[in-house]
């Protein structure tokens, strides 16, 4: 129906929430006029996820929230947000606007601290933010953190995690990745 040949494929990079649109991000080069056909209405399509990668962001996203949250818990204060919260293919990182924010010796208290609670098992959820519609919030054990990303339904799903600190420019990155065993 829109000029593409049967079992086409167009690739979506990216999906972003408009308002009350979705819109979805195209990763393929294709000529204007297709482009707008595909991109305006209601069409039929199939959808082909590449779940391995998508079950990895997955882990990584929680791994960062549960990153963020240990860190709090071993510093024994609240802690901003990170400025940046990064999902690569293969790691995460989270970078605060804080120099120094904590010590290589925290850290690896951070790790032992996050891969004890991971490997115990606890849900992990999203739910419509009670204060701001059309927002969500993600929810494990006792922490809430605003966030409308996908994550595993358990910790376990995770897995181990690793992470290495640096501190630049006035600024503290934990670049954090899952341990395959």
């Amino acid at each position: 129906a829109l000029g593409l040949p049967a079992g086409s494929a167009l690739a979506i990079t990216d999906t972003r929430k408009d308002g009350a649109r979705i819109l979805h991000v195209l990763g393929t080069e294709i000529d204007q006029e297709l482009a707008e056909g595909v991109l305006v209405g209601t069409h039929p399509f199939t959808l082909r996820l590449d779940w391995d990668f998508r079950r990895r962001q997955m882990r990584l996203h929680s791994a960062a929230h549960l990153l963020h949250c240990f860190v709090e818990r071993v510093l024994g204060q609240r802690v901003g947000y990170p400025e940046t919260s990064d999902l690569q293919p293969d790691y995460g990182l989270n970078r605060y606007e804080r120099k120094e924010l904590l010590t290589p010796e925290q850290l690896a208290e951070v790790l032992v601290q996050l891969n004890a609670f991971t490997a115990q098992g606890h849900a992990i959820s999203t739910r419509p933010d009670p204060v701001r519609a059309g927002f969500r919030t993600w929810h494990c054990e006792g922490w809430t953190i605003p966030c409308g990303g996908t994550h595993p339904a358990d910790s376990r799903e995770i897995g181990p995690v690793q992470a290495e600190l640096s501190t630049k420019r006035g600024r503290t990155s934990i670049t954090f990745r899952l341990r395959e065993d």
